[in-house]
């Protein structure tokens, strides 16, 4: 599925892609557009990617593989039942990444069994494509090193990502005003205050959503009702009537 990508600016000034040829500069580019995956992975076809890429063009486009495989911009992998396939490993950094299409390519879930057929040992590393994958090292992972480095990665990941996502849940029957958030409330909120709250916590209780940080949504509330607030003093004539700035919401003797 052909996809949009970002090219940054220091693409063109890059000490690698300056060697390429200027046909195979703009095959790696729509190699971005053709990738699978967000992980970067194509199918290794020569044909099929001259079709999408360079349809109307007499070019080779296996001898354009090859010149990017030279260069490390692409990398040719093989499955554990002998076909091969194409990374682009820098995409990644080209990309805002969606978790949801690993799933759906084929070769993200071969991709602890795949090993590098044609990567050349790594020299320096370049601004354009930092190597962000081990076949650049010089080196090559037996299939049993690879599935317990994976796993223990996946692991780690999943751990990770698990500690430190906060629990969701709805509008606490209790929630309550603490003196922090008066004082926040007098700071950066002033004309607005209980009704606001009470109106917070009715449409909330309402509505049902689930939250994971509730203290922060009041202070988003506090804010709009705020710009609304200032709104309609800049409108009116006189304007409504206050107590003294910052004390017209919220009583401290109102709250626990």
């Amino acid at each position: 599925m052909a996809r949009s990508r970002t090219l940054k600016p220091e693409f063109w000034t890059d000490e690698v892609i300056v060697e390429l040829s200027f046909v195979a500069r703009l095959f790696y580019q729509g190699c971005w557009n053709f990738a699978i995956c967000d992980q970067g992975h194509i199918d290794d076809s020569p044909k099929s990617l001259k079709m999408k890429i360079f349809p109307a063009d007499d070019v080779d486009p296996a001898a354009l593989i090859d010149e990017l495989i030279k260069w490390r911009r692409l990398v040719r992998k093989e499955t554990p039942d002998g076909r091969t396939y194409l990374h682009v490993g820098t995409l990644v950094k080209h990309t805002r990444m969606e978790t949801r299409w690993k799933t759906r390519c084929p070769y993200c879930a071969l991709e602890g069994l795949a090993k590098p057929v044609s990567a050349p040992p790594a020299t320096d590393e370049h601004t354009e494509t930092r190597a962000g994958f081990d076949e650049h090292d010089g080196t090559r992972e037996n299939t049993d090193d690879i599935k317990e480095r994976k796993g223990k990665e996946g692991k780690e990941s999943s751990l990770g990502a698990a500690s430190r996502a906060k629990p969701r849940h709805k509008l606490p029957d209790g929630f309550t005003v603490t003196p922090d958030m008066i004082v926040w409330a007098r700071e950066h909120t002033p004309l607005v205050g209980q009704r606001d709250t009470d109106a917070f916590k009715d449409h909330w209780r309402g509505n049902g959503e689930v939250k994971a940080d509730w203290v922060a949504a009041w202070r988003n509330w506090m804010r709009k009702a705020q710009t609304d607030a200032e709104r309609y003093r800049s409108r009116a004539s006189p304007p409504p009537p206050t107590d003294t700035p910052g004390h017209i919401l919220f009583n401290p003797d109102d709250h626990d």
